[in-house]
């Protein structure tokens, strides 16, 4: 019973898939702290050196939203993974 619930559990996150990239803002420059909020309800932050990275379901469309203190929300819609690779998705912030 025990292995089964591994295998089932290694079976749900094979199936996932990556979505990384890098936030910046006009000049280049990496932005530390930027919320990025799935619509579907996952959330992440981005690093000191400005990079994110979600785990998502292959096969659905998602809706992003980048926020920053001092800096225009930025909305993308249609976002969608493919399993087996990381995809990037790489942001620039206005002010």
């Amino acid at each position: 019973i025990t292995l089964l619930a591994l295998v089932a559990t290694g079976n749900a996150y094979a199936q996932m898939a990556k979505l990384a990239g890098k936030i910046t803002n006009e000049k280049n420059e990496p932005l530390s702290g930027v919320t990025i909020q799935v619509a579907q309800g996952a959330a992440a932050t981005s690093g000191v050196d400005g990079t994110y990275l979600l785990q998502l379901t292959p096969g659905k469309k998602y809706e992003l939203t980048f926020s920053e203190v001092g800096y225009a929300t930025k909305v993308v819609a249609d976002v969608e993974v493919v399993a087996g690779q990381t995809n990037e998705l790489n942001i620039t912030l206005a002010i």
